[in-house]
């Protein structure tokens, strides 16, 4: 996913169907709240790192 692009709701649930959890529509909507914060702390962590997202991933370790 794209870092401009939003979660939607029925993405929540389709992570739920994906990891085998019961899934209705009031636990989609708790669970895509969490998935949003989520997303919103890797954020922050990403615009606090001065190298970034790509240098931590894509960097060869030695």
């Amino acid at each position: 996913m794209a870092d401009s692009e939003e979660l939607s709701p029925s993405s929540a649930q389709v992570v739920a169907e994906w990891a085998g959890l019961p899934c209705d529509e009031a636990r989609a909507a708790r669970l895509h709240g969490l998935l949003v914060a989520q997303k919103e702390r890797m954020q922050r962590f990403y615009d606090e790192d001065v190298a970034g997202f790509e240098f931590d991933f894509l960097m060869p370790r030695g």
